[in-house]
């Protein structure tokens, strides 16, 4: 007998029946159109030379046994969408440096990233400098006070509010549609937002300052999902994307540190207008870059491009992915970070306030500085131990990552002297940059890749909403019940105690990269003997899922009788 299934949509045969375990879906690359045959193309028409996608695909992603319709229970699955198994990978190692070296696409797409993120970082800030210059010049608040704070409060809040409602929008786009092209369609959009700040500041306007920064994250949040989801299509080894997530995450920090610690340095030295102009320039820049990739990249070859009710459908299909899948827990670990840290950008504020008025943007520009100082120096440390053959290594590190964050938020609630608050926030982001980045590695180890770019926006507008309550109370607090900053960071610390608990229960529990099944030692599979006491799925009810269900990764096989 054979199961046919030549795609995620098509009908299996009706005479077939189909037995499994609750959590047996068949992963993408097990669906042939007949046993013997290959399996589905899920892969970028351009991957770089010599890397994984240019092998057999064969070989690597089916059972050992694959020529028997009926897998036994020492058949062993991939864990990742078949496109991250270094099985029979080269013995050449994967460095930082070769990687830029060879692969092209990978290396312009990270310049594109640090030139966009650097306008960005100096936009940030510019529209910082301006609100409170602004506000100065209408109330005649020389030094700053709550005014000033609750209105950098509600351009936090602004800047995260169209990234929370787009990112799942920007994932379907993602999964649907050619990254590349929506990467630098939305960086020409980009540079038209830029304009509108530098109007705004022309008209000495908070408001339409808030404007300009509402429409500059709408093109944020439908952006971040397909940068994120282009780096396994460009990287698609383990190593590779391993080495290629942290070479993101390095690259944000040194943008990070960079563009705080010069921002009040342009500021003063160009102007506010002068740091909007450099942004219109950057977002072309990082367009150009783009458009320099070249090719196309999609996660099918053959794609219907998705509109209206179709991309409101894979977002749904998105929730029921992880709804159903054994690590979508994973997703609200960047949102437990936020949570916490997210109060740091109103904190910074009131610490730099602390000594002469006249170094005050300069202290801030230090503050910001260390967040990406900290940011810079976590992920190479902890980097050395990650095992992308081993996810239940790199989901402890996060556990590691929130202990870190803990000591950063008690130290800088304990401490009043500037230089030791800088050392807290440094320590603090590295904990954060550490979670941040395994988190990352978990996704697109476990997730399937046409389901990267949705899962991965689920997870960004988490992240983000838990940002903006952070930030929100954090506020709150300093101009309802007169919470010193330092009060407000043990608060921190005791909060993120109460996470590494939750967490802690979740990792030793099973739940995510824990789960038993992934467990080398036992088995990445079900006994059939558990399979024959599970409850029988018919026909009908796979195809009720099949756009889903046909996704998940699973530990489990199945059994055709």
């Amino acid at each position: 007998m054979e199961l046919k299934v030549t795609s995620t949509t098509e009908k299996l045969n009706n005479n077939d029946k189909v037995r499994c375990n609750a959590r047996c879906l068949i992963p993408p690359f097990v669906l042939c159109n007949s046993i013997n045959e290959q399996p589905l193309n899920l892969k970028s028409k351009n991957a770089p030379t010599g890397s994984i996608q240019e092998k057999d695909v064969t070989n690597r992603t089916t059972p050992s046994k694959l020529d028997d319709p009926k897998p036994t229970a020492d058949t062993k699955l991939p864990l990742n969408g078949g496109l991250g198994d270094n099985s029979d990978d080269t013995n050449t190692e994967v460095t930082y440096f070769s990687l830029l070296r060879s692969n092209r696409n990978f290396r312009l797409f990270l310049m594109s990233y640090i030139v966009a993120h650097l306008g960005e970082w100096l936009t940030y800030l510019a529209s910082m400098s301006a609100i409170a210059e602004i506000q100065n010049e209408q109330i005649g608040n020389v030094e700053g006070d709550s005014s000033s704070r609750m209105a950098i409060s509600l351009l936090i809040v602004i800047r995260l509010i169209p990234n929370i409602l787009l990112s799942p929008i920007g994932g379907a786009l993602a999964d649907g549609r050619d990254r590349r092209h929506i990467m630098m369609g939305l960086d020409v959009c980009g540079s038209l937002t830029a304009l509108l700040f530098m109007f705004a500041f022309h008209q000495r306007s908070v408001p339409l300052i808030y404007l300009a920064t509402f429409l500059q994250e709408c093109v944020a949040g439908l952006y971040e999902p397909s940068r994120s989801a282009i780096i396994p299509l460009m990287c698609p080894g383990d190593e590779e994307m391993k080495k290629a997530t942290t070479m993101a995450g390095v690259a944000w920090s040194v943008i990070a540190a960079f563009g705080s610690a010069a921002g009040g340095f342009l500021a003063s030295l160009v102007g506010i207008h002068g740091c909007y102009k450099m942004d219109v320039v950057t977002y072309l820049v990082s367009a150009a870059l783009m458009f320099s990739v070249g090719g196309s990249w999609t996660v099918e070859e053959e794609r219907e491009k998705p509109s209206g009710k179709a991309e409101q459908n894979m977002v749904i299909q998105g929730i029921s992915y992880l709804r159903n899948a054994f690590f979508g827990g994973l997703i609200f670990l960047k949102a437990s970070v936020f949570i916490i840290s997210g109060a740091n950008d109103v904190l910074y504020v009131s610490y730099s306030e602390r000594g002469p008025p006249d170094y005050q943007a300069s202290r801030l520009g230090m503050l910001f500085g260390s967040i990406g100082v900290g940011s810079f120096i976590g992920p190479l440390l902890i980097e050395r131990f990650n095992d992308m053959d081993n996810p239940r290594v790199i989901q402890s590190l996060c556990l590691v990552g929130f202990v870190v964050m803990m000591v950063g938020c008690l130290m800088m609630g304990a401490l009043t002297s500037f230089p030791l608050i800088l050392f807290s926030s440094a320590f603090l982001s590295m904990g954060r940059s550490v979670v941040w980045i395994n988190s990352s590695l978990l996704l697109q180890k476990f997730c399937a890749p046409e389901m990267l770019g949705r899962v991965s926006s689920i997870e960004y507008s988490a992240a983000l909403l838990a940002e903006g309550v952070s930030a929100v109370m954090a506020g709150f607090l300093q101009d309802r019940f007169n919470v010193s900053a330092n009060n407000v960071s043990l608060l921190q610390g005791f909060g993120c105690a109460l996470l590494l608990t939750a967490w802690s229960f979740y990792h030793f529990s099973g739940g995510g990269a824990t789960y038993d099944a992934l467990d080398k030692d036992d088995s990445s599979t079900v006994s059939l003997t558990e399979q024959e006491d599970s409850s029988s799925v018919s026909s009908t009810d796979i195809e009720a899922d099949a756009d889903t269900s046909a996704l998940l990764l699973t530990p489990h096989c199945m059994e055709v009788v």
